[in-house]
């Protein structure tokens, strides 16, 4: 990945709030502006219980032609946790068949198979 440093910015960032009505969520970027008028503008009431959202500089970076700033990432729950792993190792099995030299129309039926024993096919 290239960054070319010529194409940075600096920006007006509006905050929000995952809870709206006690502000006990997490806070993130909910819009990025060039000017600080369309900051205040575009966040005006949107905040916690209808209050303004808090403005701050923010600086962007252009990389491959799409603007890169601060963000918020969500790192799944308990069930999300708990499929990723099984993904993986349901993944990780048909690799091994497959280096095993089990054929493909083999992990299909096998896969197939244990849909329908599920209630899922």
């Amino acid at each position: 990945m290239n960054v070319d440093e010529s194409e940075k910015i600096i920006a007006w960032g509006v905050r929000t709030n995952t809870d709206l009505t006690e502000g006990k969520g997490e806070e993130y970027f909910e819009i990025f502006c060039r000017l600080k008028e369309t900051a205040i503008r575009l966040g005006h009431k949107r905040y916690i219980m209808g209050s303004d959202c808090p403005i701050e500089q923010v600086t962007l970076h252009k990389i491959n032609n799409k603007w890169y700033g601060p963000v918020r990432v969500n790192y799944g729950n308990n069930q999300d946790i708990a499929l990723n792993n099984a993904r993986l190792k349901y993944e990780d099995t048909i690799s091994k068949m497959m280096e095993a030299g089990i054929d493909e129309q083999t992990i299909n039926n096998f896969v197939d198979y244990d849909l329908v024993k599920k209630g899922l096919k």
